[in-house]
């Protein structure tokens, strides 16, 4: 009976480990993103925790008196139900720091203390077990095996159910109580029962509310929910326009970038004036032209080639983004959206499309599997001869924050496709590169596309960038053996964050919205 205790220990440890390891990366992107630079940050603070836990686990393991699992049990309970009140007071403090050195100690603060208390757990129970049985070597291999499926299960549980489904705050108070039961239930078995008398006075003093104090009444905040994309929220605000002044607008947020906007008064238009750029290139075809588009978001380009009368296929990673462009967005449920993924996707399909559409980023990382030569030759292949694969990018080119769209530039080149770079108005750091790329040259002359409000372009000539001038001797041809888009991306996605988080996190926290 002892010995399968031990065992239901080592599972609920593995259990919790990969759990708070998911959730910190929750808590971490809707400030830093979801970039490389925090991923490796949470997978190396999550080894460095349980490397020090297994050596101090060790080091107690040697000690007569082993009866100190029920503290730790009782303190990671703890310190992953005061997480987020934590962090809503702290805030501003983790936005004030660089992307780089601010994940790091974000990090470490919300993992290493828990992780490396988890880590401890090994060695003591190998201690415990071998006290009383012969077995040591298969009984330590039996733990490890179970911790290993305890953290199976959790990665299952957490990421496809738990977290879309009852959000990060709820699932830490969830993940928060079970070491706490562990705990309650190992002093009852000793006969304890001072530290189970105060911990309802401890916990009452450590508990967190859910509200942040507003000091602003711009924002609104309609709809919250996790997927595998992160947070996702619906906002309505004022939304400045240059051409239509003022609006009231309705935002989709995936980890507090902003993604969609949508008029509230027409919500079949964006509220960017940017936005009718995209349907302008793709108005040269007729309507019943096949369109492919990777990457719904709130739906705005599904509501443009609609107009244009395209029979258009969407493909969606997130069922959750499916479901918010539905109901949030007005976006038709009839609409042909398949969740899958957009790679996946491309490889699978037998079809021939005119239009092939990316609009795809993952916070503010777009996804670099599909931006290789591979993938561009494969969408090449379901692409009519006059057929046009058109990609939205980040706004720059020139510099070390282009050399991402510049490598774009020279992948597509490599994979066969002529090239026409499309560019909306305002300064680089705030306006979209458009790649227009196709088997042959295409004439675009013949554009007709207009939204209310907004000056119709007659031609797509004024905004064609002039490449010549642009230096590509540093841009490579990105791979699928060869992954590095996201180091090369990463001061661009850096720029762009940083930016998002000035403005709409500070806001956000203003408006008393929580960021998670």
């Amino acid at each position: 009976m002892k010995k399968c205790l031990f065992y239901c220990l080592a599972f609920f440890e593995g259990l919790l480990v990969m759990a708070i390891e998911i959730l910190a990366a929750s808590y971490i992107k809707p400030i830093y993103g979801a970039s490389l630079t925090v991923w490796t940050n949470v997978l190396a603070v999550t080894l460095i925790g349980l490397a020090l836990g297994y050596f101090l686990g060790g080091q107690i393991s040697k000690k007569k008196n082993l009866n100190i699992l029920n503290p730790i049990w009782m303190t990671i309970g703890l310190l992953l139900l005061i997480l987020p009140t934590l962090m809503s007071k702290t805030n501003l403090f983790w936005i004030s720091i660089e992307t780089i050195p601010g994940s790091l100690l974000l990090t470490a603060a919300v993992l290493f203390i828990p992780i490396t208390l988890l880590g401890c757990v090994i060695p003591i129970t190998i201690k415990q077990l071998s006290n009383s049985i012969s077995e040591t070597g298969n009984d330590t291999g039996m733990l490890f095996m179970l911790s290993s499926i305890g953290g199976i299960t959790s990665a299952i549980l957490t990421g496809f159910w738990l977290l879309p489904k009852y959000g990060t705050t709820t699932c830490l108070a969830i993940f928060g109580l079970l070491p706490i039961g562990l705990g309650i239930i190992g002093y009852l078995s000793n006969r304890q029962f001072l530290p189970i008398i105060t911990l309802p006075l401890i916990i009452s003093l450590l508990m967190y509310s859910k509200i942040i104090p507003s000091t602003e009444h711009s924002m609104q905040l309609i709809y919250s929910a996790e997927g595998i994309m992160g947070n996702i929220k619906v906002v309505t605000q004022p939304y400045p326009s240059r051409y239509r002044g003022a609006q009231h607008a309705q935002t989709l947020f995936v980890n507090n970038i902003e993604q969609t906007s949508m008029r509230v008064d027409q919500p079949q238009y964006s509220a960017y004036d940017y936005a009718y750029y995209f349907p302008t290139a793709t108005s040269i075809y007729p309507r019943g032209s096949k369109a492919m588009l990777l990457g719904l978001g709130g739906g705005t380009i599904v509501k443009q080639f609609n107009r244009l009368g395209f029979d258009l296929t969407v493909c969606e990673l997130d069922e959750r983004i499916k479901e918010t462009a539905i109901n949030f967005f007005e976006v038709n449920p009839k609409t042909n959206i398949v969740v899958d993924d957009a790679r996946h996707f491309c490889e699978t399909s037998s079809d021939k499309y005119k239009v092939i559409c990316y609009d795809m980023y993952h916070s503010e990382m777009p996804p670099y599997h599909l931006l290789t030569k591979e993938a561009f030759s494969t969408v090449y292949n379901l692409l009519d001869a006059d057929g046009l694969l058109i990609i939205n990018f980040f706004g720059r080119i020139k510099g070390k924050n282009g050399k991402s769209a510049r490598c774009i530039y020279k992948t597509l080149e490599a994979a066969g496709y002529q090239l026409t770079m499309f560019i909306t108005p305002n300064q680089p750091d705030n306006r979209n590169l458009i790649y227009l790329a196709s088997k042959k040259p295409l004439d675009f002359s013949a554009v007709n596309y207009q939204e209310p409000g907004l000056p119709k372009l007659n031609s797509i000539r004024p905004h064609i960038m002039d490449v010549s001038n642009v230096d590509f001797s540093d841009a490579i041809i990105l791979t699928d053996n060869f992954p590095v888009f996201p180091l090369i991306y990463e001061a661009a996605a850096k720029s762009f964050k940083k930016s998002q988080t000035d403005y709409y996190t500070k806001k956000f926290i203003a408006n008393g919205i929580s960021p998670y």
